[in-house]
């Protein structure tokens, strides 16, 4: 008598959800829970993918950083180099005019 009696609960049950709605909802529910447990593991990775390249560029942008520093100490140096290679010229210059002139006088004193 106890069969009897669950398959007619079983059939009330049935009548009064025809169209499985309790099912349904159970299935919509685990489904949403394995798209957010998914998400979380995607969400995750992406994170750490994000903090990984950031740290890979922020080590990038420290050496790209340090070779500017000795680029523009090496520029500052060359700089000065051809700061100095001009004053030679100008030298060079200077001691050309005055060896004319000095010439000019000797040849000016030879002849008196």
């Amino acid at each position: 008598m106890a069969d009897s009696e669950d398959a007619v609960n079983d059939t009330n049950i049935n009548d009064s959800d025809p169209l499985d709605v309790k099912s349904l909802a159970a299935n919509y529910d685990n489904l949403i829970n394995t798209i957010n447990k998914e998400t979380d593991i995607l969400a995750a990775q992406v994170s750490r993918h994000v903090y990984e390249r950031k740290q890979i560029s922020d080590t990038e942008i420290y050496k790209i950083s340090e070779r500017l520093i000795q680029m523009d100490n090496l520029l500052s140096r060359c700089n000065d180099i051809n700061d100095n290679i001009d004053k030679l010229d100008q030298l060079h210059v200077f001691t050309i005019d005055f060896n004319t002139r000095l010439n000019s006088l000797i040849s000016q004193l030879k002849t008196k």
